[in-house]
């Protein structure tokens, strides 16, 4: 039959399916004491477990015995086997103690001998096991009882084994060392960020920083979001928002431009870890600030650098392009040269030939116009062995003969060849100069290029001034006319093969006079103003004959 016991009013109900009967409570027997040796023998053990768990050992020295009373723990410490109710002597003792603290271990027991009741000292000190291993041992002591003479009679101690916490209070320090070390060598702020205040604390380098002492301002969040640049704070707020609330995020890095107590900014690289509680909320961030100012300077240049170099070599490229299609060009000219300049001379024959005839005719309409044609053809004939004679001098390898040439006879042959027209004056100005040693050939085209091209800047007519004269050791030539101009945005270009402002024409002339000039050793300048003309300058080596 199943019951259920319910205590209730000192009595104990039982409760069947048929019948209940109330029965008094039996009457408890107190517990027996235990025996004074058994409750010695427990507080001995449980002594004795503490000293194991601990990993101390306690003593006694009374001074009218040798030895000491040790602990089982403490025989342990040193390596040695327990001994119920004994310890070691004082020579055991010392033998254990390494040398160089044993002078400081006598003299403090010197000490706890002379002093009176009560009297504390603790120390540290090292010690030898029998092994060779060498444990740091952290000893506290106590004078217990005296003499009549007031002389330690009865001294306690408790001696631990501190040799893992001294390792790791070592290591730490180091640890410590070498981050105060790297700090200090990177010139680092090191801080704290207490999330719940706002409140940062700078553990070092503020000052060499940013130039504050950390005295002189309230060093919160909220003080360094307002000397911070305006553009850089809504990324620097989003961050910080990101890695406070995130579980996930445990550290960030910034780059913001901070300002200086000097008033300038400078850009700063912000490295911080999250420390975060139990429940993965962050509570602290502690990082590092260093000034990378010099390297976002130094970024740029390069950046800018870069694209320079990209430009350059983009303007390279196009430029062998160009080089390659001239070589190909002047290559072909140079093989089919021959064969225009043939055809050419004989035309240029005909047409003497058909203007001779023509001039015996009578005058009319009929021999104008015939004339005119024969004009035409010669033009035309000419600008052909222009371009053929252009484009062989820029692509051939130039070799100058370098001869005696008369500089004023040089330029009136020039002119010989040129058909300047009637509202051009021409104005001469040559000094009177020995003769030059110049290629003739090179000097006459490249003078013939010029002029033709101050001609043509000049179609409602003006002024061409054509000079010569010695400078130090150079002879210079000028062609300047009062044409059109160059503008300023082509300035750079002029030399350039291939490149010209003209409805006709190849750009070729200005880039040969340019490397006929360079061959004789010489070099070209220009000065241009739109609307009031273009001066060329020629310097070539003054090499009297």
């Amino acid at each position: 039959m199943s019951s259920t016991s319910v205590i209730l009013r000192q009595h104990t109900v039982v409760a069947s399916t048929s019948d209940s009967q109330l029965i008094p409570p039996k009457k408890q027997e107190a517990p027996k004491p235990m025996p004074p040796c058994e409750i010695t023998d427990q507080t001995t053990k449980l002594l004795s477990l503490a000293e194991e768990v601990a990993h101390f050992g306690s003593w006694e020295f009374d001074t009218s015995q040798s030895r000491a009373i040790w602990s089982p723990e403490l025989f342990r410490i040193f390596g040695l086997e327990p001994k119920a109710g004994s310890g070691l002597n004082w020579e055991e003792y010392t033998g254990f103690i390494h040398p160089d603290d044993l002078s400081l271990a006598i003299k403090n027991m010197q000490i706890m001998m002379r002093a009176g009741l009560n009297h504390k000292e603790n120390f540290d000190y090292r010690i030898i096991r029998r092994d060779g291993s060498v444990r740091v041992i952290h000893s506290q002591r106590q004078v217990r009882a005296i003499n009549a003479d007031g002389k330690a009679r009865t001294i306690v101690g408790v001696d631990q084994d501190v040799t893992e916490q001294k390792q790791a209070e070592e290591a730490l320090r180091r640890s410590e060392e070498r981050f105060r070390a790297v700090a200090e060598a990177a010139d680092i702020m090191v801080y704290e960020t207490d999330v719940k205040t706002g409140k940062i604390k700078v553990l070092r380098g503020m000052e060499k920083l940013v130039g504050y002492k950390t005295d002189e301002v309230d060093f919160t969040v909220d003080w360094v979001l307002s000397q911070m640049h305006p553009e850089d704070v809504p990324q620097v707020l989003a961050t910080l928002k990101a890695a406070t609330e995130d579980p996930k995020i445990d550290k960030y890095v910034l780059e913001y431009r901070f300002r200086h107590k000097n008033g300038n900014y400078i850009t700063v690289k912000d490295t911080a870890k999250a420390v975060k509680d139990s429940s993965g909320k962050t509570v602290l961030f502690i990082g590092g600030v260093r000034d990378i100012t010099q390297r976002v300077r130094d970024r740029e240049e390069i950046e800018q650098y870069s694209r320079h170099l990209e430009e350059l070599v983009k303007q390279r490229t196009e430029q062998l392009v160009a080089y390659e299609r001239l070589a190909a060009i002047g290559q072909t000219a140079g093989m089919v040269g021959h064969d225009i300049r043939n055809p050419l001379q004989a035309l240029a024959g005909d047409v003497y030939l058909i203007k001779s005839e023509v001039a015996d005719m009578p005058q009319g309409r009929a021999k104008q116009s015939i004339n005119e044609s024969l004009d035409s053809i010669e033009q035309g004939i000419s600008y052909i062995n222009k371009i053929v004679a252009d484009l062989q001098d820029y692509s051939r390898q130039l070799n100058p003969e370098l001869q005696g040439v008369d500089v004023a006879n040089l330029v009136a042959e020039v002119f010989q060849a040129i058909a300047v027209p009637a509202n051009i004056k021409l104005s001469f100005s040559i000094k009177a100069l020995p003769k030059v040693r110049l290629d003739p050939t090179f000097t006459r085209r490249a003078l013939t290029n010029l002029i033709n091209n101050a001609i043509q800047a000049m179609p409602s007519g003006g002024k061409l001034e054509i000079s010569a004269y010695p400078e130090k050791d150079s002879v210079c030539l000028i062609i300047a006319d009062t044409g059109v101009g160059i503008p300023d945005d082509v300035k750079a270009k002029v030399f350039t093969p291939m490149f010209t402002t003209k409805a006709k024409g190849q750009g070729l002339g200005l880039a040969v006079v340019k490397r006929l000039v360079e061959a004789q050793g010489g070099n070209i300048t220009f000065e241009s103003k739109v609307g009031e003309g273009t001066k060329f300058l020629i310097k070539l080596p003054l090499q009297s004959v």
